[in-house]
């Protein structure tokens, strides 16, 4: 009797551990140029959004782990709209800072293959944090962004989620 409450303790111990962690799967978009690593399968959206150079359609691929959010958005520009990457990039910067209520909390100037880029730190009132990477490749701008709690931050799944960020 006892040797079967340890081993049905046992299985209830491996299968809590085992619904916590993710199901990490691959997201590839031919149609945006880029693959990731996201820790479930992510949702799709789009929104039209209506900018200073018209009309932009926005993708957006979503998923969550625990308190943390993980998305990839992207945008193509009409030919001709981008003179100066940077200006681009300080206004994706400044959107990210409004749209979310946030206050800036650092920013760092990255690139991608040769790409220009930025990531900042965001956070909300001290209790939601993000980290938003920006790049421009071209005339697409894309934000890889991690939202949640400050420990999510800096967690193994955000490490992974951020550095498998690749163009194709």
């Amino acid at each position: 009797m006892l040797q079967t409450l340890r081993t049905l303790r046992l299985l209830g111990l491996l299968l809590a551990l085992a619904c916590s962690r993710a199901e990490w799967t691959t997201l590839r978009s031919p149609e945006g140029g880029f693959a990731v690593e996201m820790p479930a399968v992510p949702e799709l959206a789009r929104h039209i959004v209506e900018t200073v150079v018209g009309p932009l359609d926005f993708t957006v691929h979503s998923a969550r782990l625990g308190s943390a959010s993980y998305q990839i958005i992207w945008v193509e520009y009409p030919e001709g709209v981008i003179e100066d990457p940077e200006a681009v990039l300080d206004a994706a910067r400044d959107g990210a800072v409004a749209r979310s209520g946030s206050r800036l909390v650092r920013e760092e100037r990255i690139e991608i293959e040769g790409h220009p880029g930025r990531e900042i730190e965001l956070d909300v009132q001290g209790r939601i944090v993000g980290l938003d990477r920006l790049f421009l490749v071209g005339n697409r701008l894309y934000q890889i962004l991690l939202a949640g709690d400050a420990g999510d931050l800096n967690s193994e799944e955000a490490t992974r989620f951020l550095a498998s960020f690749r163009l194709i």
